[in-house]
């Protein structure tokens, strides 16, 4: 378990190097062990939210898992893929080998199929707060939950059933007082 736990966190800092931050998912491969990299996508998944694809290139054959975020559903991705040779998982999770010769068609369909099914808000993990939740009080004890460790630095807040009704800017602007009006 011990050295199970060490490959995975080698290859995890070895795929955190390769991130294309402008890009909606994680794609990559390497002389990874395949026995890990499952867990390696799942824990970047929830890290950088964001789908995840971690493939270990073996004898000029890919092979690997992939984890997605609620928005996209993996099994739909891959069915329509033309550039696979096998998949299998669920909505959440799967499984998928490809040879080196389609690793850039894949990737092309992926940025595509990002392109169509997602929206940037796919991308952002929020708290959701009711108007009860909006109070200095709790925003003060989640910020106690310092640091983050998202890509994000901050999370950010969804008011439900909310909308601001009234903003005043002080300060030049440094500084906000806002009226919030129920929507429900």
């Amino acid at each position: 378990n011990e050295d199970r736990r060490s490959v995975s966190q080698l290859i995890q800092q070895q795929v955190i190097e390769t991130i294309d931050p402008t890009k909606d998912y994680i794609l990559s491969y390497g002389e990874y062990h395949e026995g890990v990299v499952g867990l390696v996508a799942s824990h970047l998944v929830h890290t950088y939210h964001r789908p995840v694809f971690v493939l270990a290139n073996e004898d000029g054959k890919l092979k690997g898992s992939c984890r997605s975020i609620s928005s996209i559903d993996l099994i739909d991705m891959l069915r329509e893929c033309p550039h696979l040779d096998t998949f299998g998982g669920h909505k959440a999770a799967g499984g998928l080998s490809l040879t080196n010769e389609n690793l850039d068609k894949f990737e092309s369909y992926i940025q595509d199929y990002m392109n169509t099914h997602m929206i940037e808000e796919d991308l952002q993990e929020y708290i959701s707060l009711t108007q009860e939740d909006f109070t200095l009080t709790n925003l003060h004890e989640l910020s106690l939950l310092r640091p983050y460790l998202r890509i994000q630095e901050e999370p950010l807040y969804r008011l439900d059933n909310l909308m601001i009704s009234k903003a005043v800017f002080m300060s030049d602007g440094k500084h906000a007082k806002w009226q919030f009006s129920n929507t429900s």
